[in-house]
């Protein structure tokens, strides 16, 4: 596997861009249902359990997304903190 310096696109922003995508779905769902009430009880209430199972998954894309920048934050301090560790093993060439 090739691993780059920087990715392309970072975890954060993507599960971001996915929630935020997945909450105008659910409004439709949610108006489809309404729109549909009058007609057949069981597709509105399809309609409405999927949208809430697509409101449900924005969620947690958005909780997955806050997560993922503080594990980012704490795994950048401890590589911080090690790179500070090893800085007086140094040779001279080096410097």
């Amino acid at each position: 596997m090739i691993a780059t310096a920087q990715q392309i696109v970072d975890r954060r922003t993507a599960l971001r861009a996915a929630g935020f995508g997945m909450i105008p779905v659910s409004i439709s769902l949610i108006f489809m249902a309404t729109r549909m009430s009058d007609d057949s009880g069981v597709v509105s209430y399809l309609t409405l359990g999927s949208a809430a199972f697509v409101l449900l998954a924005a969620i947690t894309l958005l909780t997955a997304a806050a997560w993922s920048g503080r594990a980012e934050a704490a795994r950048r301090e401890l590589d911080r903190a090690a790179l500070d560790a090893l800085e007086p093993l140094r040779t001279a060439d080096d410097r």
